[in-house]
């Protein structure tokens, strides 16, 4: 590993000291609806709520519509439990 270092230090021509990056969130488990980084139970009562209500927004019905069919629905419902049983 020490062979690398010494590379990258013998080319850096010291006239470049910041390169811009990106910045990428990760969100976290397909499922999580309420993102407290699990999935469980309360996922299953938010997505219960989402579908109760009638009008998800367009970024909770792509969190949330985990079959894919463009609907929530108990298909969803049962998705999710699939998940939560196969962790």
């Amino acid at each position: 590993m020490a062979g690398f270092y010494g590379k990258f230090y013998l080319g850096w021509n010291w006239e470049t000291l910041v390169i811009d990056g990106t910045y990428v969130e990760v969100t976290g488990l397909t499922g999580d609806l309420n993102s407290d980084d699990a999935v469980n139970i309360l996922d299953i009562i938010a997505l219960a709520n989402l579908i109760l209500g009638g009008s998800p927004t367009n970024e909770e019905l792509q969190l949330a519509d985990l079959n894919g069919d463009g609907m929530l629905n108990i298909l969803d419902i049962i998705a999710l439990v699939n998940i939560i049983l196969d962790n």
